[in-house]
């Protein structure tokens, strides 16, 4: 179900006409997202909830504040994306 959502929020971002490199960006961020529940045992977007988004956002690798600015801009997008099509909670993003 995770990977699944993930594939379908890519391919809405590629139809919207978002370049290459901007689509990599989002690509990456929603894939360590992913992975992150993933990994702490969460399969469905269903059971996410804000103990699992703060986690999350102390695993971020940027280096910068532009680049965790960036990071954390294109998950809550994803995190709408998400509460749109009725996969999670609404209020998260």
């Amino acid at each position: 179900m995770v990977l699944y959502s993930y594939k379908n929020f890519m391919a809405r971002l590629i139809r919207g006409f978002r370049s290459h490199s901007t689509a990599r960006n989002y690509k990456f961020s929603c894939r360590h997202f992913c992975r992150f529940l993933i990994a702490n045992g969460i399969k469905g977007f269903d059971k996410v909830n804000i103990a699992h988004i703060r986690p999350f956002h102390l695993t971020d690798e940027h280096t910068t504040p532009y680049g965790r600015a960036a990071s954390f801009a294109v998950i809550r997008q994803f995190l709408y994306y998400l509460e749109e099509q009725k996969l999670l909670q609404t209020g998260l993003h």
